[in-house]
Formats: C-alpha cells, structure tokens, sequence
C-alpha cells in the first residue's frame, strides 16, 4: 500500500504507482496525446501513461500517480471533460 499517499478525490488508494502500472488502465483517456485530442478531438496512443485531458501540459495519470488504478468512470478530470463536450456539441 502506498501509504504517505493523499486520497485522490475520495478515491481509495490501490497501491503504488508501479504497482498500479501492473493493472491494465480503464481509461479511453489513458496513455493518448492531449495535444492530438485538443487539435482533433480523436485519440492518439503516446505510448506512455500521458493524460489526454489534461491539456495545460504532458501530465501522467494523476490516479495512477496517487496509487489509483485508472478507470475513467471514477476520474473527475474525465468527468469534466465529457461534460464540457456534451456542452459543446448541443451549443
């Protein structure tokens, strides 16, 4: 358990982040180029643990990061980030 670690929105701390790396991520948003999903709205692999929907910069997964093992139901970034598209594509 990765116990100096902060709750990450409430959410339950699963292990370290090596060892949440282990698990396969749930996340469409997981390991794909913000910039790409800001330019095109389409997902592009960088190979790596990258956020897409942290656009201010390359970001890893901040629920990997706090020992959580991504799912993108659970992720307030992604929550918001939906939401914003839903508004967008009914203005």
């Amino acid at each position: 358990m990765h116990d100096d670690a902060e709750d990450y929105h409430g959410l339950q701390v699963t292990g370290s982040p090596r060892e949440v790396l282990r698990r396969p991520a749930r996340c469409r948003f997981y390991g794909n180029s913000n910039v790409v999903l800001k330019r095109t709205g389409q997902l592009f692999s960088s190979g790596g643990n990258e956020c897409a929907v942290i656009f201010d910069a390359y970001a890893p997964c901040k629920m990997e990061m706090a020992g959580i093992q991504p799912d993108e139901s659970m992720c307030p970034l992604a929550e918001k980030y939906l939401r914003q598209t839903a508004a967008d594509e009914e203005a």
